[in-house]
């Protein structure tokens, strides 16, 4: 559940910054950026978001986590491990989530005409 309302979460961020970035958008296309040009910009941006949110909620967790071990009643009844493995398996779900979220308003910034985008406002 959490993953699907990360991806909704990275999906409405990336929507919102095309809508609001139209006329960017537009510039771009009018000097000459390809469309595939323009969705790597919006992929990277999710990748970035995602990169950004993903070690900060390890911080977070793993930090939480620790925090509460050494609560006096929960003391000995959990164990926080954050090996590599972990560690690597959360940044691959990371990156996946980060490019799934930005493939859609990728696609729909490329898909962009540039006088339309010039003119929006």
């Amino acid at each position: 559940m959490a993953l699907v309302i990360s991806l909704v979460v990275m999906l409405n961020t990336l929507m919102m910054s095309v809508l609001e970035r139209t006329r960017e958008i537009g510039v771009l296309s009018a000097v000459g950026w390809s469309s595939g040009r323009i969705v790597g910009l919006f992929v990277t941006e999710g990748l970035i978001l995602a990169l950004v949110g993903g070690v900060a909620g390890l911080a977070l967790g793993i930090g939480g986590l620790n925090w509460v071990t050494h609560l006096p009643r929960v003391r000995g009844f959990i164990e926080v491990k954050a090996t590599p493995g972990f560690l690597l398996e959360v940044g691959i779900v990371v990156l996946v989530l980060g490019v799934a979220g930005s493939l859609y308003p990728a696609w729909r910034a490329a898909r962009l005409d540039a006088v339309d985008a010039l003119r929006a406002e």
